[in-house]
């Protein structure tokens, strides 16, 4: 059996909007690029570049893979592993070149922002514990079948240093 998940490429869209937005409303930000159509980052699997101010007055570009998900109540983070390696080794669990995930949960409006060199340290001393997503997703789109590991929120927001959660607009009361 395998998951269909048509509406993939909706909810990331509607991910991507906001993120921008908010991005852009930062007073850091310099520029943010949708780069989801460009072929040299979409290989890379990079959706968003972000240019910012650092406290010196240069600037620095920060590269941004965005995951998102309408399911908030697994307690579990979906990391995609690139294709054909089914994650076999801790370098493949985690698709992306990116700097970070944007983990963006849509019901809850919340936004878990993973820096990739900290969490890629933390998957290769764990990758034995982490469990792969059988079976695997496939996607309607030009992306085809998705292969990833389930990692633990809780566990990596934990033992994780760097991971910062944002709520991006306020939960209705």
């Amino acid at each position: 059996m395998v998951y269909m998940r048509e509406d993939v490429p909706a909810i990331t869209h509607e991910a991507a909007v906001t993120i921008a937005r908010w991005l852009e409303t930062r007073a850091d930000t310099v520029s943010v690029q949708n780069v989801v159509d460009d072929p040299e980052y979409r290989a890379r699997h990079i959706d968003i570049v972000w240019t910012r101010r650092l406290d010196d007055g240069t600037h620095a570009n920060a590269s941004i893979r965005i995951r998102a998900e309408r399911y908030g109540h697994t307690g579990e983070y979906h990391l995609e592993a690139p294709g054909g390696t089914e994650g076999a080794t801790p370098e493949a669990m985690v698709a992306t070149e990116a700097d970070y995930i944007y983990y963006y949960f849509l019901p809850r409006s919340e936004l878990h922002i993973l820096p990739m060199q900290q969490v890629r340290g933390w998957l290769r001393e764990h990758a034995a514990e982490m469990r792969q997503l059988r079976p695997p997703t496939v996607l309607a789109s030009a992306e085809g079948v998705e292969v990833g590991r389930l990692v633990s929120r809780d566990r990596l927001l934990r033992e994780v240093g760097g991971i910062r959660v944002v709520q991006l607009r306020p939960r209705a009361a």
